[in-house]
């Protein structure tokens, strides 16, 4: 088998055929881009133009949560835990595998979307909302309550105020 990304001038699909031993990985935005609906469409069609280019042959994804060029401001933790999961389980279908690109300054505030990604990639139908409550009970205990909302929290001002352009 030989392996293939569509990544920057080549991601578009190709109007030649793709012999069967070729493994197609695509580079999409990925759950970031859930906050743009119209961008995500775009990024959806590509993914389904290159399964059906490939007969119905699966691909992998290579996404991207990461602070590139500093898009996540030092101190802000870019928690999207839900998006995450909403993000592959859409695509399930048509993905075997993918890499999340999640590189940034403090690797920690990364930690529960590496986690929730792992379950998901594990099991699509994993219940996000439950594998939330049962983190927050192990970590924190009897704390777990006002943490639940503090992570609550901070997902929502990422996604809501910072995602896409920064607000004050």
């Amino acid at each position: 088998n030989l392996t293939n990304m569509a990544y920057g001038a080549a991601t578009a699909v190709p109007g030649m055929a793709i012999p069967d031993n070729v493994l197609v990985m695509v580079a999409l935005q990925g759950p970031w881009r859930e906050k743009a609906p119209e961008l995500q469409a775009g990024d959806d069609a590509r993914l389904r133009a290159w399964v059906e280019k490939l007969g119905g042959r699966k691909v992998w994804l290579w996404n991207y949560v990461n602070c590139y060029a500093g898009v996540i401001p030092p101190g802000v933790p870019p928690l999207c835990p839900r998006q995450i999961a909403a993000y592959y389980r859409r695509n399930a279908p048509f993905l075997f595998g993918a890499f999340l690109q999640s590189e940034c300054d403090a690797f920690l505030s990364q930690y529960l979307n590496w986690y929730v990604f792992a379950k998901t990639a594990w099991d699509v139908r994993t219940d996000v909302e439950a594998l939330l409550r049962e983190h927050h009970e192990k970590l924190f205990g009897p704390a777990a309550a006002p943490m639940q909302r503090l992570y609550d929290r901070l997902e929502a001002t990422w996604i809501d105020r910072c995602l896409g352009g920064f607000t004050d």
